[in-house]
């Protein structure tokens, strides 16, 4: 019974785009090796015919390459058959694909608007939404009141934030006035420390005065020794006369000798 039923086609299951499709291009395949092997039997034919002194065996191989060329031609023939359905099957594949596909993606949209319902329900959803963040509004803006009730005046707080700030401004004058007045105290030091460690260049009105001060001082110095040495040379020229007249044998004055 089974056999016969698969005589008769019974029971079989047809078969899919895919799988006539995969047939076909084998089916493509196989005449494309038979074209390719008849080609072959053909130039050896020619080769032959053409090779061959006897004419009789000349002859016999054209004869089965016509015979070649033949079948080459019938093949040919099947085979641009066969690519024919097949491009036209494979285009009525796609066809089919892409209108299921789009006759899912709009089941898929219907599903998704039962789901949302209609657009009054939606206008309506959008509706509450609206009301529900007014309502969380005014619950944040009575949660953001002061417990005390006391409400701030914006041009008291203005006056307060003037005072403030003349405030920082008369600290930073007094600041100010304390630094000018360190300031040339502080320079005065500087310049003397950089000159005597670093080797800076000094001002010239001290450098000037600090000459004079020396140049005086060796003026004095001067003044004294030359007082000293006035004082002293009377002295040693009386010693140098007294020595002389006693060695020399010179009379010596009495006005001399008593003042002596």
């Amino acid at each position: 019974m089974s056999k016969l039923k698969e005589k008769l086609g019974i029971g079989k299951k047809k078969p899919t785009t895919r799988i006539s499709i995969e047939k076909l291009r084998e089916t493509c395949d196989m005449l494309d090796k038979r074209e390719a092997f008849l080609q072959t039997k053909i130039d050896n034919e020619t080769r032959t015919a053409k090779s061959q002194k006897n004419k009789k065996l000349a002859l016999a191989a054209l004869k089965r390459r016509k015979a070649y060329e033949a079948q080459l031609e019938k093949i040919s023939a099947t085979r641009l058959t066969v690519e024919q359905q097949l491009m036209s099957l494979e285009g009525a594949n796609v066809t089919m694909e892409t209108v299921n596909s789009m006759k899912e993606g709009n089941k898929a949209m219907k599903n998704i608007n039962k789901k949302m319902g209609s657009v009054e329900k939606v206008e309506k959803q959008m509706d509450d939404i609206r009301d529900e963040m007014e309502k969380q509004e005014e619950v944040s803006g009575i949660l953001g009141t002061s417990l005390g009730g006391e409400v701030l005046d914006d041009d008291d707080l203005e006056a307060e934030l003037a005072a403030l700030q003349m405030e920082d401004e008369e600290e930073e004058e007094e600041v100010e006035v304390k630094a000018t007045k360190k300031k040339p105290a502080l320079e005065g030091k500087t310049t003397k420390k950089s000159g005597a460690k670093g080797g800076e260049v000094l001002d010239d009105d001290d450098l000037e005065a600090e000459l004079a001060a020396l140049q005086m001082e060796d003026e004095e110095e001067e003044e004294e020794v030359e007082v000293k040495a006035t004082k002293k040379k009377p002295a040693l020229e009386g010693k140098t006369t007294k020595k002389s007249g006693a060695k020399g044998g010179e009379v010596l004055d009495d006005d001399d000798l008593e003042a002596e």
